[in-house]
């Protein structure tokens, strides 16, 4: 785009921002209810923040917040999508980090960071905002945007048109692109009211090429859907290292080889979650890497999926495989997935505890009647004691006249002496 577009854009994004208030909850993540941070686009077309996700995936298949959809990779991060949430609502993009400041505990190790570099890309990129709004295959406004992995956005069109498969932009990886990749709706209906004529404009040309695009789907060679099968059969018998997920294309669970770096350390200097590739990306960093300068400018981009300051001169050593529990469950009950495995795992723990917890009252109580009887018996000793002094006593006082008999004694030898005296 000219310079003159460029200005259009930032005068469209000025405009729009009061209009598109309305639309601020087409932008909140599902997970944390918040304006995203960070956004992370599935493959369904809807969004969430980046580390909402993340923490929200499962071991094995992970599923869509808002309609199911199953997934095995985690998003990259939209550069394109983040850079127009924050310039489209500013305001309320910085009262979320204020609460987030103030509350969340993962804010400084997993938040901050992408803060950080939204920021410093709006700052430093003079045409970041121009970038946000246009299609990384034709470089026009995006209309009915899609998203590849790695987070790129393109027109559904330019996909179809072009049978797209992966990323094209510069230094990308190649993320896959899937031309049944939901449209994320919620960035076109923004882009209908930033710009109205352009969208309307365009979205009339391509109704008119709409027979010719349909054609070209069907004339795809049937092989390639062959070709994928065997690969996905591949898939399922290569190692799978659970908890693990690429840092490159984001496959999680990652399953084949794979690759840790030693000096990305997951400790408080370090990257929070540490760094992994599959071996599929270890090839590509292995190419990327012979051009020093790409590498660094591809680490400074922010591609890795948690922007890690991985570089070329950091030591990738290869992780052998261990199989765990979980793989001999799986092994043993081919039939269910590591979710149904881990949820039977926890009902049972719970069950446990619960049997535990009734064990130890029975016995809180049992040692609470045998204290009581204790008590008991020693009361009754102690009354037994008692009674027992009160009749030693009574007896020894049976032997000794009392006081009122020695008096009628001495009352009657005076008498007698009086009398003798007579």
């Amino acid at each position: 785009m000219s310079e003159t577009a460029d200005g259009n854009v930032i005068d469209a994004v000025k405009t729009a921002t009061d209009n598109a208030k309305e639309n601020i909850k087409e932008f909140e993540c599902p997970i944390c209810l918040e304006l995203i941070l960070g956004a992370a686009i599935l493959p369904c077309g809807h969004l969430s923040c980046i580390y909402c996700c993340h923490c929200s995936m499962n071991l094995e298949n992970s599923h869509c917040f808002l309609c199911k959809k199953q997934y095995h990779a985690l998003p990259g991060l939209s550069t394109q999508l983040s850079l127009l949430i924050l310039s489209t609502f500013r305001e309320q993009f910085d009262e979320r980090l204020e609460r987030e400041r103030e509350s969340s505990e993962e804010y400084e190790k997993f938040l901050l960071p992408f803060v950080k570099f939204l920021k410093e890309e709006l700052k430093t990129n003079a045409s970041a905002l121009t970038e946000s709004v246009t299609c990384t295959k034709c470089k026009r406004i995006l209309v009915n945007p899609i998203a590849a992995t790695c987070g790129h956005l393109y027109c559904l069109n330019c996909v179809r048109r072009g049978n797209m498969k992966k990323c094209v932009f510069e230094n990308c990886y190649g993320g896959d692109i899937d031309k049944e990749a939901g449209v994320v709706k919620a960035m076109q209906h923004l882009l209908e009211k930033m710009y109205p004529l352009e969208i309307k404009e365009r979205m009339e040309k391509e109704e008119n090429e709409e027979i010719e695009e349909v054609v070209m789907m069907e004339n795809v060679p049937s092989g390639e859907e062959g070709g994928q099968r065997g690969e996905e059969d591949d898939e399922k018998e290569e190692e799978v290292h659970f908890g693990v997920g690429c840092d490159l294309c984001g496959s999680y669970p990652i399953k084949g080889e794979r690759y840790q770096c030693r000096d990305c350390k997951e400790d408080e200097n370090g990257c929070p979650l540490g760094f992994d590739l599959c071996g599929k990306c270890k090839e590509f960093d292995e190419k990327v890497g012979l051009n020093e300068t790409s590498a660094n400018a591809y680490a400074a981009a922010g591609r890795f999926r948690f922007l890690q300051n991985h570089t070329r001169e950091h030591r990738l050593v290869k992780v052998p495989f261990r199989e765990s529990f979980l793989h001999r469950l799986k092994a043993a009950n081919p039939q269910m997935s590591i979710e149904q495995i881990l949820r039977i795992i926890t009902i049972a723990g719970e069950e446990r505890e619960q049997g535990e917890e009734g064990q130890e009252e029975e016995e809180e109580e049992e040692e609470e009647e045998e204290e009581e009887e204790e008590e008991e018996e020693e009361e009754e000793r102690e009354h037994e004691q008692e009674e027992g002094t009160s009749e030693e006593s009574e007896e020894v006082m049976g032997h000794f006249p009392s006081s009122s008999s020695s008096d009628v004694v001495n009352d009657e030898q005076q008498q007698q002496q009086e009398e003798q005296q007579r």
